[in-house]
């Protein structure tokens, strides 16, 4: 693209435009086009090609890198590194400078972590989307495929992805083998951040498909000397280089490559806007405030004795008296208190309207202790009212972002289950195949049995939710489907009672 504006700037920068101009620059255009289309085809071969040189410096330009707003992000999220604490101490003359007030907020942390349990604070629920008469026969593979899913603690780094992508703007969970001491092999998942000191490497192609991903970081060796590591991820191939970091060399050697056992690239990668988007600015200047204020108070908090000269001797002969005292020249016999201005409605009026507006901005409801102590007793409905924000907020990143990533590890799994973990039955790996799984957010705000009882009821009587869903909504049911065998053997057992009465008044009526 730079080699095709430089020839049109040489050909504008003529005296006159001719045909010939105007012709040559439309092949000019056309053969830059060219060039593209044949760049997004070979993209995964360019690439293997720079792999297998051992050029891995002309590997990474290939990549994109969002490290340095992944850091600025990080810079803002921890309170160890706010602004605020690199306000100047006061200079005194002929005293002690004096020490000002640096008090951080964490309110980027309290947007994330508010963020991050309205999408997952409870885990998301699967269900199989196949015919009931074929679900019925994949219940056995579904259960299994939880269990696996359950192993690889699912739940849990899915709630950390999204609250490390919401804090640092990206994240990635990979998916890899792991051989154990004893030889024993197993899959694992990792989550990959810049906060533990990854660099992480996209690579996508013109249609938004990852081509690559690539994972760089620092360790040491069995001689404890800081090495740097490349690790490439391709749908065919894991790729796994260093360099020692002794200035001697700048060669980059392979480690291993391997063939990739999934057939899939093995990562999900997250990235998208912190939580506090648009918000940074007002949680500076509410810092700011609150160190000001807290000088102030430290200035005048306690109020000054003000006496005159005629009556401060004897008043101050006690060398124990203590308090912030001025002494006046003049001999009017006054002694009072004398205290600040008081501006603390104007303060409170700014504080409270940057702590509005940062919540405005973000989307995160008011969890202050006297906002929910002014809510009462809410029901579940009440309290997805109060807090709607929270899932204007859920609904943005879903459909923005977590929707297609967890449909694409859902089928990566799916993948991993059949190319590998059940490469030799063929038939529980086709039988994974065979389902189809949708899923759905669950409510962080799911009420107690006493406030959804009636309306369960009044469906399962209605013939509108089945018994199965409506234990699969009970959150006080830890063994769900014994407890759902527990109620059919019940309703059978009244059926037996009732068919058993009606059989004796049939025989007594007789």
């Amino acid at each position: 693209m730079g080699l095709l504006i430089n020839s049109i700037k040489s050909l504008f920068s003529k005296d006159s435009i001719t045909e010939n101009t105007i012709s040559e620059l439309r092949h000019l255009m056309e053969q830059d086009r060219d060039n593209v289309i044949i760049s997004g085809k070979s993209l995964r071969s360019t690439l293997e090609t720079y792999l297998e040189a051992g050029e891995i410096e002309m590997a990474r330009k290939m990549f994109a890198c969002h490290r340095s707003e992944a850091m600025k992000a990080i810079s803002e999220y921890k309170t160890s590194s706010h602004k605020i604490l690199m306000r100047e101490d006061k200079k005194r003359k002929g005293k002690e400078d004096f020490e000002t007030s640096k008090l951080p907020r964490p309110y980027q942390r309290l947007t994330n972590q508010t963020g991050a349990f309205f999408m997952f604070g409870n885990k998301i629920t699967l269900t199989l989307d196949n015919k009931p008469a074929e679900s019925k026969l994949l219940e056995e593979s579904f259960d299994e495929f939880k269990e696996f899913l359950k192993n690889m603690y699912f739940d849990e780094n899915l709630y950390m992805a999204r609250q490390i992508a919401g804090s640092e703007t990206e994240c990635a969970k990979i998916y890899s083998l792991y051989k154990d001491e004893d030889g024993n092999v197993e899959v694992v998942c990792q989550l990959k951040s810049n906060g533990q000191g990854h660099v992480l490497y996209p690579l996508f192609n013109q249609y938004g498909k990852m081509v690559a991903f690539a994972v760089g970081y620092f360790m040491r060796n069995l001689e404890f000397d800081l090495e740097e590591h490349f690790d490439v991820y391709t749908k065919k191939n894991i790729w796994k280089f260093y360099r020692k970091m002794d200035g001697t060399t700048n060669l980059w050697l392979l480690i291993e490559k391997l063939d990739n056992p999934f057939n899939k690239i093995p990562v999900i990668y997250y990235r998208h806007e912190v939580d506090w988007e648009g918000a940074q600015e007002r949680i500076e200047k509410l810092e700011w405030r609150d160190s000001k204020h807290s000088d102030t108070v430290e200035y005048f908090g306690d109020p000054y004795l003000l006496l005159t000269a005629d009556i401060a001797g004897e008043l101050l002969s006690d060398a124990r008296e203590v308090g912030r005292v001025m002494v006046m020249e003049n001999k009017e016999g006054r002694m009072e208190y004398v205290t600040p201005p008081d501006n603390a409605n104007m303060i409170k009026d700014e504080k409270d309207d940057l702590k509005t507006s940062i919540e405005q901005a973000t989307l995160t409801p008011d969890w202050s202790y006297k906002s929910i102590m002014g809510l009462g007793t809410l029901s579940g409905e009440a309290m997805r009212r109060a807090n709607l924000p929270g899932y204007v907020k859920r609904t943005q990143f879903a459909v923005g972002v977590y929707n297609e990533l967890i449909r694409r590890e859902l089928n990566l799994i799916k993948t991993i289950l059949c190319d590998y973990v059940y490469l030799k039955d063929s038939k529980k790996a086709d039988l994974i195949r065979k389902m189809k799984i949708n899923f759905d957010y669950t409510d962080p705000f799911i009420g107690g049995i006493e406030n959804n009882a009636d309306e369960i009821a009044t469906l399962v009587g209605s013939g509108s939710m089945s018994i199965h869903a409506a234990v699969a909504s009970n959150r006080y049911i830890v063994d769900k489907q014994a407890e759902e065998e527990r109620i059919w053997e019940e309703k059978k057992r009244a059926a037996e009672i009732e068919k058993q009465k009606i059989t004796q008044n049939t025989t007594i009526t007789e």
